[in-house]
Order: structure tokens, then sequence, then C-alpha cells
């Protein structure tokens, strides 16, 4: 995934399996994650990111 497509608050995929974007370094094209497992924070590549865009629409809370 490009880094201009990656906002804070974005549900995202890696391999690290699924976790919400902390912060975002454009300058070196990383991206500190939250994952959703341990709620542990990882630097990772953005090119490594996939989008999960059923759980980014805002429609994953449940009611």
């Amino acid at each position: 995934m490009q880094i201009t497509q990656i906002k804070p608050g974005m549900v995202i995929e890696c391999h690290h399996g699924i976790a919400t974007v902390v912060a975002i370094d454009t300058h070196n094209h990383t991206v500190l994650i939250e994952r959703q497992d341990n709620h542990g924070h990882i630097s990772v590549p953005a090119r490594d990111i996939e989008g999960e865009p059923r759980l980014d629409s805002g429609y994953d809370r449940e009611y």
C-alpha cells in the first residue's frame, strides 16, 4: 500500500495480522501499528500493509 493512502486510526492487515495505524513516518516509509492480538506496537514498512476496507469503513462496531 502506498504511504499516502494510510491514515492514523485505519485498520490494516499485514504479516503481523490485523492492526490499527498509530503513526506514519513518511520520511522512512514506515508505519507504527498496534496489533489487535496483543496490543503491542511495531514499526512496519508501508509496502507490507494491506488495507482492510470492511474494517475501515466505520461499520466495525457492534450494534
